[in-house]
């Protein structure tokens, strides 16, 4: 966000770490005591917070304040993804079956994005706000509106462990579970695979597990399930940079995210924090192209 704030969730709290030359300098704990284990957060362009987990209450909106805005009753399921859109005016939910259920600020469900033959594995919002992309273990991804119409089907073949869209909102990155193929995707939103992102070595046999774009668009990180970190060029299709101490730890690593200001790489323990700064030479003549 503007103050360059990140967010990240540990048992049934949320910590905002405000960021200042690449450190976090202070935090603020946001607590739901009626979730029992966060499973998923999103954060608005105004600050809005989003939450879901397990619990009595399985999700919450707070304001940017940490203010409680919204608490919902508790569902037949935990809630396991969710995102908000870019302005706060409406949000998205999954109990980890393959529907999908589209809210509006009230809190008042509009409907469900039905289509999916398996559990919704990732969704997120457009960064215009127009569309909603879900990814499913049905091997598909597909775009919404937020009339909940099907706009586009984009079939991968395998189950989807991320998607999301790329920063200018042109284009649709995804990685899934085929060990085989070790492969990442860009697709236009046609449903066109336009580039695929592969090490050229073949020792790399676990999947990528999470993507994160860098706010340029003109980089992106991925992390594997065995444990490796790593930062691809989007225009030349290629790995740049391999995070050597992150190399072969596999279950460290949970998340990644790009700072707000793209200057930091944050990776998510289950015990600790870690910040990689990225715009350092040679890195930063990827991230800077225009």
């Amino acid at each position: 966000d503007k103050d360059s704030s990140i967010y990240f969730s540990r048992g049934n709290n949320v910590y905002r770490g405000r960021l200042k030359g690449g450190y976090i300098v202070s935090t603020d704990t946001f607590s739901f005591p009626n979730i029992v284990q966060i499973n998923d957060l999103d954060v608005s362009k105004n600050r809005k917070l989003l939450v879901g987990g397990s619990g009595s209450s399985q999700m919450y909106l707070r304001t940017g304040t940490g203010t409680l805005e919204m608490q919902f009753p508790g569902f037949f399921a935990q809630v396991e993804k969710v995102a908000i859109h870019p302005e706060g005016e409406y949000f998205v939910s999954s109990l980890g079956d393959s529907t999908t259920i589209l809210w509006n600020a009230k809190g008042d469900s509009l409907t469900s994005l039905i289509g999916h033959r398996a559990a919704i594995s990732d969704i997120s919002f457009s960064p215009s706000g127009d569309y909603i992309l879900t990814g499913s273990a049905d091997g598909s991804m597909r775009l919404w509106n937020l009339e909940g119409e099907t706009k586009q089907i984009i079939e991968n073949g395998y189950s989807i462990n991320r998607c999301l869209f790329s920063p200018d909102g042109r284009y649709i990155i995804s990685c899934d579970n085929q060990a085989d193929t070790v492969s990442i995707y860009l697709w236009n939103l046609r449903g066109e695979k336009e580039k695929t992102f592969r090490l050229a070595s073949l020792d790399q046999q676990e999947p990528f597990v999470d993507l994160s774009f860098h706010p340029s668009g003109n980089v992106f990180a991925s992390l594997s399930a065995d444990g490796r970190l790593q930062l691809w060029e989007v225009a030349g299709e290629a790995c740049i940079y391999s995070f050597p101490y992150m190399d072969r730890q596999p279950g460290k690593i949970q998340r990644i995210s790009f700072s707000p200001d793209g200057r930091d790489l944050m990776a998510a323990t289950l015990d600790r924090f870690l910040m990689f700064h990225v715009d350092k030479q040679p890195l930063a003549e990827f991230i800077s192209q225009k």
